[in-house]
């Protein structure tokens, strides 16, 4: 008995032992694993800094400790860490756990671990970003095509002439970075749409037509990709022609957004404005505008509401943002999770919503709580 008693602990070690390698992969959390194993969240990055995803994590533990479950939390140091993420799934699937909530990475490169874990029959939830295929049983998360025709209709609501557009773009492969991309040209395409400051995003909030998968694979479809130095005719308005630059990324990170952008002002001396797609890129391409004395001049567009992008909208660098529920997302995707681990029937497809949200209208009460989900707990005003 005491025999096989030690035999377990030594067993327990080198598991332990070997979740803690791999280069930047790192624990964010570890507890103790129960008989039945935990449910596994895996974000695309665990780095303090995106704001982001600390809200979304906020969400997680909300639900986790209502439903008395444990939650294990894995991620990589860095968005662009593809191979570190699907190590984790691997590692993950090995652990026997109640299920798996994963925001993937790469819209193609996720799918053979997406196959290994159905074949091992663990529930599978996706938060934020889809992959190529119906593996997952939900898919929760904001209507990314049609965030990003609200990030192309707030710069038409800034630029009434047209101009020269740059888009600072984050993940190459994420089904969201091409979603955001492709909704943004959709919206340049056509001509000054009626932009409602605040209004929620999308027709009844579909996040998606398939499950993990760009929806109905549609989006990319109809908006396609416009090649370097195009130029998008705006619908009816005589003379308002948007050019679109070649779009640049910032791989999630705020320094190489700066660096992008900063040579993106330089080369395009009449760029007009900039499609920020994430909070990185956001926050990087605001600081190259500032630093270029170019605040005002290029308009900037942006996502998500970390503090230094909500600095950067007081201070009128940044003239609008597209801020989504994160901790709506995290929340939503445990309970889910749960449900299914449990043989519940899920909503296979659950939007979260999105808010335009602009120094004008900052201060409403409910977008307060959008702006700051730290202060009140709920993380994205309940929608």
């Amino acid at each position: 008995m005491r025999r096989g008693r030690q035999a377990g602990l030594v067993a327990l070690a080198v598991l332990l032992a070997a979740a803690a390698v791999a280069g930047s992969v790192r624990w964010a959390q570890a507890k103790w694993l129960s008989p039945s194993g935990p449910v596994v969240y895996i974000p695309k990055t665990i780095d303090p800094r995106i704001e982001f995803w600390q809200a979304a994590r906020q969400g997680v533990d909300a639900a986790a400790k209502e439903l008395g479950t444990e939650v294990l939390t894995l991620g990589t140091d860095k968005e662009k860490d593809i191979d570190g993420q699907i190590a984790l799934v691997e590692r993950a699937i090995g652990m026997r756990p109640k299920a798996i909530v994963l925001s993937a990475t790469d819209y193609e490169r996720l799918v053979p671990v997406a196959k290994k874990i159905r074949s091992a029959r663990i529930p599978l939830v996706i938060i934020d970003s889809g992959i190529n295929g119906d593996y997952a049983l939900s898919l929760i998360a904001t209507d990314n095509f049609e965030a990003g025709r609200k990030v192309g209709d707030a710069l038409k609501e800034l630029l009434p002439e047209g101009g020269e557009v740059g888009v600072v773009n984050f993940i190459k492969a994420s089904s969201t970075a091409i979603e955001r991309e492709n909704g943004v040209l959709a919206s340049l395409r056509e001509g000054r749409g009626g932009l409602e400051e605040g209004a929620a995003s999308g027709i009844g909030e579909q996040a998606s037509k398939g499950v993990g998968r760009l929806p109905g694979a549609s989006s990319i479809a109809a908006a396609g990709r416009v090649e370097s130095g195009s130029s998008l005719g705006a619908g009816s308005d005589e003379g308002q022609v948007y050019e679109i630059v070649p779009t640049v990324y910032s791989e999630g990170l705020i320094d190489k957004a700066y660096e992008v952008t900063k040579a993106l002002l330089r080369e395009r001396p009449g760029l007009a404005g900039i499609a920020a797609l994430n909070e990185p890129s956001t926050v990087g391409a605001a600081r190259a505008i500032e630093e270029a004395g170019a605040a005002g001049r290029v308009k900037l567009v942006g996502f998500d509401s970390s503090t230094s992008e909500i600095d950067y909208l007081e201070r009128e660098v940044l003239q609008a943002i597209v801020v989504q529920k994160p901790f709506n997302m995290g929340y939503l995707a445990i309970k889910t999770a749960m449900q299914a681990y449990r043989g519940r029937k899920v909503d296979p497809s659950i939007g979260t919503g999105s808010v335009v949200i602009t120094k004008k209208n900052m201060f409403s009460r409910e977008n307060q709580k959008l702006l700051f989900p730290f202060l009140d707990g709920s993380g994205g005003g309940g929608g």
